[in-house]
């Protein structure tokens, strides 16, 4: 019984994780490294575009926890996007 609840709180984060709410989002990823369970993976990888920085930091911060090596080049992407902006901004000051 704890197993299929266990459950239905994995997936209602996941779920969580498409929420038109930043914070509800931002929450569900930071749950979800908190359970550290694989099978959220795909779910936080497709987050890493989120439009929120604090929700996509969140995501890749759930991926670590998680220890999901399938993410690192997902991951990496992301950075590499981040670190665009990042330039970008700054010349845009």
């Amino acid at each position: 019984m704890s197993k299929i609840k266990g459950e239905k709180s994995l997936y209602g984060l996941i779920n969580a994780l498409k929420d038109t709410d930043p914070e509800v989002r931002l929450k569900a990823a930071e749950m979800l490294g908190q359970l550290k369970d694989e099978v959220a993976s795909n779910a936080l990888i497709e987050v890493l575009h989120d439009d929120r920085w604090s929700v996509r930091r969140n995501a890749a911060w759930a991926l670590g926890e998680i220890g999901a090596t399938s993410a690192i080049p997902h991951l990496i992407s992301s950075f590499r996007s981040e670190e665009r902006f990042s330039r970008n901004a700054e010349t845009d000051i």
